[in-house]
């Protein structure tokens, strides 16, 4: 299988434009995710790629918003850094993280896109009360302002998907 053109010849080299193109978007609740269904070759892709940037943070945690796309992008950029995935849900107007995080964890904040300032200062706030530190927010396609963000460092894959 060639996964749309994205695996050279030797099949073990995925590349990385043509992986994120032939895997596009989809609507989330919390913004666009990356459509994971789409091949599980090319999200591995994708999140080793991520896991790479991110290695040099020496993380202990990963905080997204929870959606489904966005566990699986996640779950497979964790599991490069052997770290653990704390999924944020708001409820009711409420933000609440599906577990606890170690006093003094260091954060990566993840997301597909992340569409507006308020979903990230909204993770950052909530990773914070948990007593996390956030180094860095990271995400597969920057945004315009998200080139502009001062409150953390940040860092993307690709430049905003068209």
């Amino acid at each position: 299988m060639t996964n749309g053109g994205a695996v050279n010849k030797s099949h073990t080299q995925v590349d990385l434009d043509v992986a994120l193109s032939v895997l596009g978007t989809c609507g989330g609740p919390y913004g666009r995710t990356l459509n994971t269904g789409a091949d599980p070759v090319l999200v591995e892709a994708v999140g080793a790629a991520l896991a790479d940037r991110l290695r040099e943070h020496e993380l202990d945690v990963l905080v997204i918003w929870d959606s489904s796309d966005e566990a699986v992008l996640a779950h497979t950029v964790a599991n490069r850094l052997e770290v653990r995935v704390a999924r944020a849900f708001e409820e009711s107007g409420l933000l609440f993280l599906d577990q606890d995080l170690v006093p003094g964890a260091r954060a990566a904040l993840l997301a597909t896109v992340w569409a507006s300032p308020r979903r990230l200062s909204s993770l950052a706030l909530l990773a914070g009360v948990k007593r996390a530190s956030v180094v860095v927010a990271a995400a597969v396609f920057g945004t315009a302002w998200l080139a502009t963000e001062q409150d953390v460092p940040t860092l993307w894959l690709a430049e905003e998907e068209r």
